[in-house]
């Protein structure tokens, strides 16, 4: 999402540097409710009991998908108002599937099936933030 913010505010004519990507990504951070000092390249997100701040914010951003937006129309939003608005509904809303089922004591919950791959994804090209 700050990659291709970065990219749309120096147009086709400017340079997209470090300084453009840092910039995209603390107005992203505001709506994601990120910490300003997390590095967003070297930082793995954490989920389940040990769940960190991006974790949670990537955790919203399934959570808008489930809720109906198109993956790619919530990458390609510039518009920080409707980002935070959707972003704030995802965050308030039930996960996906109903949070998951309870498990009697010492059972071991069922593992979901992996998700298919796409076949056409090991042919896209991945947009990586410039160095």
């Amino acid at each position: 999402m700050a990659f291709n913010a970065a990219h749309g505010a120096v147009g086709s004519g400017g340079t997209l540097d470090a300084a453009a990507f840092a910039t995209a990504a603390a107005r992203r951070f505001s709506v994601f409710s990120l910490p300003s000092t997390l590095d967003i390249i070297a930082t793995v997100p954490a989920f389940d009991t040990g769940i960190n701040a991006y974790g949670t914010a990537l955790t919203a951003i399934s959570q808008m998908v489930a809720n109906g937006s198109l993956l790619s129309d919530v990458l390609a939003n510039n518009d920080p108002n409707t980002l935070a608005a959707a972003y704030a509904t995802a965050a308030a809303s039930p996960p996906a599937g109903g949070g998951g089922a309870a498990v009697a004591a010492g059972a071991a919950p069922a593992r979901p099936a992996p998700a298919a791959r796409s076949p056409w994804a090991a042919s896209r090209p991945s947009a990586q933030p410039p160095a």
